[in-house]
């Protein structure tokens, strides 16, 4: 599989959807974020605070264990107090979730 068809391609509504759905947040603002074989969103929830929304494409997701090291890396950083970006949970506590499009 080649990275052009790995690579996903959700509109704003679709974007809008999950993050309302696994957060629990309302979008006021979504844009796109440049990214070379997943896709990014920048959003700002009316609740406030801003997030970046990652969706990662088909062939790398396929790898669980390689994503759950890098979020737990991420938030390891973090908690010791280095500038690193951390997941924020969904509504059920899960730090990703695996979706189909």
């Amino acid at each position: 599989m080649s990275i052009k068809d790995s690579k996903p391609n959700l509109s704003h509504s679709q974007a809008i959807e999950i993050i309302k759905r696994l957060y629990g947040l309302t979008v006021s603002v979504i844009r796109p974020l440049p990214s070379y074989d997943d896709q990014n969103f920048y959003m700002a929830p009316s609740e406030g605070g801003e997030y970046v929304l990652k969706v990662m494409n088909s062939a790398d997701s396929k790898n669980v264990t390689v994503t759950e090291l890098q979020t737990h890396a991420m938030n390891f950083l973090h908690q010791r107090g280095l500038p690193a970006q951390t997941a924020l949970p969904t509504l059920t506590g899960q730090l990703m979730s695996l979706e189909e499009f």
